[in-house]
């Protein structure tokens, strides 16, 4: 489902680069059709609750789909197009709201900020998987010699005072 949905999401450039209206409909269209066996998924797991675990707490499917949740928003809010619609997907747009409202998740996904922006925010949601790969894998995913901009921006968005306080480190 996952693979199929967030590739398509990269069809969203056309919204960033191209002026043409058709062009950001199709993309946007393609998007939202993507995203329709992630809401009939979440109305089979969930069984009418609030998650996709049938239960009252988050389980794996929700931390994992979750943590897509602010790349969404910084998409959104720098396109101004909502790829998560009450009327289109209203299972998975009100799995959204439940889920930024759970008590666990206001703990450690953090909130856009002065000093952090929308894209830091994203992009620094991820930082903690990659170190997590890089320790599982022996493999340098962010090398100071290949990718020195990236590489500091990483280790600046680390130490940020507000980035501390809601990111947990995985181990």
């Amino acid at each position: 489902m996952i693979e199929q949905w967030w590739p398509s999401i990269a069809c969203m450039e056309n919204i960033f680069t191209m002026g043409e209206e058709a062009k950001a409909a199709a993309a946007l269209e393609k998007v939202i059709e993507r995203a329709m066996p992630l809401e009939d998924a979440f109305a089979k797991c969930s069984k009418g609750k609030d998650f996709f675990s049938a239960v009252t707490a988050l389980g794996n499917l929700d931390t994992a789909f979750g943590s897509f949740l602010e790349w969404l928003r910084a998409i959104e809010m720098m396109t101004g197009v909502k790829l998560l619609d009450e009327t289109k997907n209203p299972g998975l747009f009100g799995w959204a709201e439940e889920f930024g409202f759970n008590a666990a998740v206001k703990v450690v996904i953090p909130k856009w900020s002065d000093t952090i922006g929308y894209l830091d925010t994203a992009f620094g949601s991820f930082l903690e998987w990659l170190r997590a790969i890089e320790m599982m894998t022996g493999v340098k995913l962010l090398d100071e010699t290949k990718n020195p901009g990236l590489f500091g921006w990483a280790e600046k968005f680390g130490f940020n005072a507000a980035v501390k306080v809601v990111i947990p480190k995985w181990r």
